[in-house]
């Protein structure tokens, strides 16, 4: 009788299980293959920015960046402006941000540009998803 009650119980909890209504949850892009958060790609634009910066010799007394961190600190908040969630609510393009960063690596020193968007393949516009 207890096997039973058991397998009864149990098929009636799966018969539950596969008969609820799911409710569609809000659609997310961060984890959608070829999309970058918004967040990350701030940070690794931050941290190929200042790597530039630092391998020109932009660091120190009498340069526009004390240390990396002060440099971090300042681009970091220049591309938040630009790519923040509410300017580029998609996230994004991955390919186009690896272009991107390629160009940032790429750069001679003299060419070193102070803002992202001198870089064609860095405007928002390039790099955000609509």
């Amino acid at each position: 009788m207890t096997k039973t009650l058991i397998f009864f119980a149990t098929g009636a909890a799966l018969v539950i299980a596969c008969n609820h209504e799911t409710v569609p949850s809000a659609v997310t892009t961060t984890g959608a293959p070829g999309v970058v958060p918004n967040e990350r790609a701030i940070q690794q634009l931050t941290a190929a920015r200042c790597d530039r910066q630092q391998k020109c010799g932009k660091f120190g007394p009498n340069e526009k960046y004390a240390d990396e961190k002060a440099c971090r600190s300042d681009k970091h908040q220049d591309f938040e402006e630009v790519l923040k969630p509410t300017e580029c609510p998609g996230g994004i393009r991955e390919f186009r941000l690896s272009s991107c960063l390629q160009e940032l690596r790429n750069e001679r020193c003299g060419d070193v540009a102070d803002k992202i968007g001198r870089l064609a393949t860095c405007r928002s516009g390039s790099l955000c998803i609509d």
